[in-house]
């Protein structure tokens, strides 16, 4: 499984029971979860899907991001990615769109 430090995402969260997105404008998927390769490790990667299922464990949050070719692992460590990040990604639900 692959650690991508940089991953551009976008998540809904809950505010005042209504569910905003950010914008993903201009954005652009550039693989698909199962094209993912070890080719690609020191590169950026966008991908895009559902969130499959998140557990945050403190310090480092493990999504496995579905999209329709397969399972992608994502790992967000505290540290590699900024707090604001770090924070969103501890917010992630199954079902989530990024």
């Amino acid at each position: 499984m692959l650690s991508l430090q940089k991953f551009i995402m976008t998540l809904f969260y809950k505010k005042e029971n209504l569910y905003h997105a950010e914008s993903m404008k201009g954005l652009k998927r550039s693989h698909r979860c199962t094209e993912v390769t070890k080719a690609e490790i020191g590169s950026t990667v966008t991908l895009m899907g559902w969130v499959q299922k998140s557990r945050n464990k403190g310090g480092i949050v493990f999504v496995d991001l579905r999209d329709r070719s397969g399972i992608m692992q994502i790992i967000f460590e505290n540290g590699d990615i900024d707090e604001q990040g770090f924070e969103k990604a501890g917010r992630l639900r199954s079902e989530f769109v990024i």
